[in-house]
C-alpha cells in the first residue's frame, strides 16, 4: 500500500515537472505569420479616426495552380463589374460623409477594401487580415494600418459573408452585406 502511494506520488511529480517545463519553454515562442498573403485592395487611412472595411468580389475567380511547396495565396482572374460597382459605391459614400462635418463631427472615416475574388479562401485570406494585418502577431480588434477598425461591408454573397462571419465573429467585429 505504501509503495502504491509512493508510485502514485512519483509519478505525478514526474507528470507535474513534464507539464511546468513546456509551459517555460512555450512562454518564449509566439504566435506570428509565417507568410503574408498576396491581396490586392485599396486603402485611405491616413490621418483617419476610424476605419471600415470592404470585402468585395472585384475578380470573379482565381486562377488554378501547379503548386506543390508551401501553400501560396491565389491570383484573381475575370473582372466583376458588379462587385467594382460596390466597392466604389463604398468609396464615394466614405468621402462625402468626411466632406460634410455636420455627419461626424471631429472624426473621419478611412477604409481598407479587399478583393475576394468570389472565392471562400480568398474571403478567409481577408478577413484574417482585418483582424491581424500582416505585421502582427496575433488578433487584437485593429486592421492592419492601427486604426481602429470599426465594422466591415460585405463579402459579395451569402456563402462568402457567412466565412467571413465565422472568423469576424470570434473577435466582435460586425459585418454587413450589400443589397444585390
Amino acid at each position: 500500500m505504501v509503495s502504491r502511494k509512493k508510485y502514485l506520488v512519483l509519478v505525478l511529480t514526474a507528470f507535474l515537472w513534464v507539464e511546468l517545463h513546456a509551459q517555460n519553454k512555450n512562454k518564449n515562442m509566439k504566435c506570428r505569420l509565417l507568410g503574408k498573403f498576396n491581396l490586392t485592395g485599396y486603402v485611405e487611412t491616413k490621418n483617419h479616426s476610424v476605419v471600415i472595411g470592404g470585402l468585395f468580389p472585384i475578380h470573379s475567380r482565381t486562377i488554378p495552380t501547379d503548386h506543390d511547396g508551401e501553400p501560396i495565396s491565389a491570383m484573381c482572374e475575370g473582372f466583376n463589374f458588379r462587385g467594382f460597382r460596390w466597392m466604389k459605391t463604398m468609396i464615394h459614400t466614405i468621402k462625402e460623409i468626411n466632406e460634410r462635418k455636420d455627419i461626424l463631427p471631429n472624426h473621419t472615416l478611412g477604409y481598407q477594401i479587399f478583393d475576394t475574388c468570389y472565392t471562400i479562401s480568398k474571403t478567409m485570406e481577408t478577413a484574417f487580415t482585418f483582424l491581424t494585418g500582416q505585421e502582427e502577431y496575433q488578433p487584437n480588434f485593429r486592421n492592419g494600418t492601427g486604426k481602429y477598425l470599426v465594422g466591415i461591408i460585405g463579402a459579395g454573397g451569402s456563402s462568402l459573408s457567412v466565412a467571413a462571419s465565422r472568423i469576424l465573429g470570434l473577435y466582435y467585429v460586425p459585418q454587413t452585406g450589400e443589397s444585390k
